[in-house]
C-alpha cells in the first residue's frame, strides 16, 4: 500500500547494514537501498536495492534512528518489492447525524448533530445536559463520543469549553447511569469511548466551564459547543484520526467550517460511503515544534487514547529562526514521537509541511519570515516517510506546484496561500487560505485512500 513520493528519493529505516535490498520488518515497498547503517538515519547515497521491504511502520528495532547524515550521493532506486499485507479499515459509522436530541433550557440543539453547522455560536450556561438518541436505527454495544467547541486550539481555551462534565447512558431517556466523569478539563475538544450495551440515549451533563490555564483568557460563563459526534465502535475504532502539531495549518484546514471544506472526513465518506472517519484536531499554540511534542506526547496518548491514526504535523515551526534540522534535533525528536505512538498501539503518519512562498513572505515583511532552511526539514520528512506505512500526504509538493502555477498565470491559477489583505487565518505566504484548506484536505484524502475499501 505504500507509495514513494513522486520525484523524491527516500530510504527505509533498516537495522542491518549494507544488505542489498534486504529489509527488516518496518521497511517499505519499493524503496530498499544498500548502505544503511544500523541504528542511524542512513544517507541516500547507496545503490538501489533489488527488492523492496515487507511494509509497516518505519522505525528500526534497535538504536537511535535518524541521527546520521541527511545527504548522500547518487543513490539508485530500489526495486518494486511486495507491498505490506494490510486489510482495509473496519468502518466505525457516524450514527448521530440528525438523531433526536434534547437540551432543555438551552435552545434548539439540532445544529449540534447536523454535521454542517460549525461555528454557529450554540451556547448554554451550566448546569445543563444534552441527550441524544443514537439507537433508533442501530444497536451499538460501544460508542465513541467526540465533542468539539469553537475554540480553535486544543490547549488555548478562547471560547467556552466544558470544565467538569459526565457522559451518561440510558435505555429509555429517563434512567441514566454514568460512564465517564471528567473534572478540570483543559482542552477544547475531547473524545471518549463508552460501553453502550442495551442502551439508546447518551447524555453529556455539564456542571462547570473550563478554566484556561495556557492563554490567560477569562473564564466564560457558557459552554460554546460546535458539534457532537457519536460513532458506533462496536467493531473497533480503526478509522479514528487525531492531528497534533503547529497552529497555522489548523486555522485554515482542520477547522471544519464548510467554507474551508470539504473536510477530510467528508471526502472519504463521499468516495467510500461505508466510512466516516472520526477526526479530532489537537493542534495548539504550545506544541508546534517536535521538541515540545516530545515532552507532551505521553499525556496526549493517555488523553486521546481512542484515536488510532496520529498525524504528526511538524517541521514548519521547527525551522523558525533559520534553524536547521540538526540544530533542533529534529530527526531524533521525530523518532521519539514515532516510537511512542507505535508503542501505544497507534499508527504514526507524517505529512510533508505546507510549502512556503518565501519571496512573498520577504516582500511583505511577514513576521514569520525566518525560515531560510525550511527545505531541509521537508527533505528530512521525505526520508522519514520512506519507512512509513501509510506514507503521509505531501502538502509541500502540492503547494509548491500551485505556487509555480500562480506565478505563471495568477488569474487562471489562484494561490492556495494567504495573500496580503485576503486571509483570515494568519500568515501571508505561510498559511493556507480557503482554497488551500480545501486542497490540503484533498491531498490528505487521496494519500489515505488506500486504507479504505472501494464501494
Amino acid at each position: 500500500m505504500v507509495r514513494p513520493l513522486a520525484g523524491a528519493v527516500v530510504l527505509a529505516f533498516v537495522s542491518t547494514a549494507g544488505c542489498d535490498g534486504v529489509m527488516d520488518t518496518g521497511a517499505s515497498e519499493g524503496i530498499a537501498a544498500e548502505g544503511g547503517v544500523a541504528g542511524s538515519f542512513a544517507a541516500i547515497g547507496g545503490s538501489g536495492g533489488s527488492t523492496g521491504g515487507s511494509g509497516g511502520q518505519g522505525v528500526d528495532a534497535t538504536g537511535d534512528a535518524m541521527t546520521g547524515g541527511l545527504y548522500g550521493s547518487g543513490g539508485g532506486a530500489g526495486g518494486a518489492g511486495p507491498s505490506a499485507t494490510r486489510p482495509y479499515l473496519t468502518p466505525n459509522p457516524l450514527i448521530s447525524i440528525h438523531a433526536p436530541i434534547e437540551a432543555p433550557n438551552c435552545g434548539d440543539p439540532k445544529q449540534l448533530v447536523d454535521g454542517v453547522s460549525y461555528q454557529k455560536d450554540w451556547q448554554c450556561k451550566p448546569p445543563f445536559a444534552i441527550a441524544i438518541n443514537v439507537a433508533k436505527d442501530v444497536k451499538p454495544n460501544k460508542i465513541l463520543v467526540n465533542w468539539s467547541t469553537e475554540t480553535w486550539a486544543w490547549d488555548c481555551l478562547g471560547n467556552g469549553a466544558p470544565g467538569n462534565y459526565d457522559i451518561l447512558v440510558s435505555p429509555d431517556g429517563v434512567n441514566y447511569e454514568s460512564r465517564v466523569s471528567v473534572t478540570n478539563n483543559v482542552h477544547g475538544r475531547r473524545a471518549h469511548s463508552v460501553d453502550f450495551t442495551g442502551m439508546a440515549w447518551v447524555e453529556i451533563s455539564v456542571t462547570d466551564t473550563a478554566t484556561d490555564t495556557e492563554c490567560s483568557h477569562s473564564k466564560p460563563d457558557r459552554v460554546d459547543f460546535d458539534q457532537i459526534e457519536v460513532f458506533d465502535i462496536s467493531k473497533g475504532k480503526q478509522d479514528t484520526w487525531i492531528v497534533v502539531g503547529g497552529s497555522g495549518t489548523y486555522r485554515a484546514a482542520f477547522n471544519k467550517s464548510p467554507k474551508l471544506g470539504p473536510s477530510f472526513a467528508t471526502l472519504i465518506n463521499k468516495n467510500h460511503p461505508a466510512y466516516t472517519p472520526a477526526v479530532m484536531s489537537a493542534i495548539g499554540d504550545f506544541q508546534g515544534e517536535a521538541a515540545q511534542a516530545v515532552n507532551q506526547i505521553d499525556g496526549w496518548l493517555a488523553e486521546a487514547s481512542d484515536f488510532t491514526y496520529w498525524i504528526l504535523n511538524y517541521g514548519t515551526s521547527d525551522s523558525h529562526g533559520n534553524q536547521r534540522p540538526t540544530d533542533v534535533s529534529f530527526q531524533a525528536n521525530m523518532t521519539t514521537l514515532i516510537r511512542k505512538v507505535t508503542a501505544a498501539g497507534k499508527v504514526a503518519v507524517i505529512p510533508n509541511p505546507v510549502w512556503m512562498d518565501r519571496a512573498l513572505m520577504d516582500s511583505t515583511h511577514n513576521t514569520d519570515q525566518e525560515h531560510d532552511n525550511f527545505q531541509l526539514f521537508n527533505d528530512a520528512i521525505v526520508m522519514m516517510n520512506g519507512g512509513m506505512d501509510p506514507v503521509g500526504p505531501d502538502w509541500y509538493a502540492a503547494f509548491m506546484k500551485n505556487g509555480a502555477l500562480f506565478e505563471q498565470d495568477r488569474q487562471a491559477n489562484p494561490s492556495w496561500l494567504c495573500q496580503p489583505g485576503n486571509c483570515e487565518s494568519g500568515g501571508v505566504g505561510f498559511d493556507p487560505n480557503e482554497l488551500g484548506a480545501a486542497e490540503l484536505n484533498q491531498v490528505w484524502a487521496l494519500a489515505m485512500a488506500g486504507l479504505y475499501a472501494k464501494p
